[in-house]
């Protein structure tokens, strides 16, 4: 009997940073993990991805708020660099 797993974004989503990655950054990530699931990355690269994608989350997040402060009207046109 084969093991049913998940699908890999309900996994995935289980990252506490997985929804401050933007979109497009999250279908990269995606892209990137099926690729090294099917070259058999060792655990450590695997460590080592997801440690990197987490980065890219943590700046996603940094921008999304800094766009939200000056939409809002908090943050002036001066402060907020595009």
């Amino acid at each position: 009997m084969e093991l049913e797993l998940p699908p890999l974004t309900d996994v995935l989503g289980r990252l506490p940073w997985y929804r401050d990655l933007s979109a497009n950054h999250r279908g990269e990530m995606l892209t990137e993990i099926r690729g090294r699931l099917v070259t058999r990355t060792s655990r450590d690269e695997f460590a080592h991805l997801l440690e990197r994608w987490s980065s890219v989350a943590h700046s996603d997040a940094k921008w999304a708020r800094l766009r939200l402060l000056h939409e809002s009207g908090m943050l002036s046109p001066g402060e907020f660099l595009t």
